[in-house]
């Protein structure tokens, strides 16, 4: 028999909504950085004569 523990059930819950955040933030930032050194490539390249 599995008891039920609440205790766990919002441990990991917790656990897993910090994941997710941290990946999605990552996934935030990478997006962003590569944005960002998109339009600095154009930029540049639209700058050269």
């Amino acid at each position: 028999m599995t008891v039920f523990n609440p205790v766990k059930v919002f441990n990991l819950l917790t656990f897993n909504l910090l994941t997710f955040n941290l990946l999605t933030f990552n996934l935030l930032t990478f997006n962003l950085l590569t944005f960002n050194l998109l339009t600095f490539n154009l930029l540049t390249f639209n700058l050269q004569p």
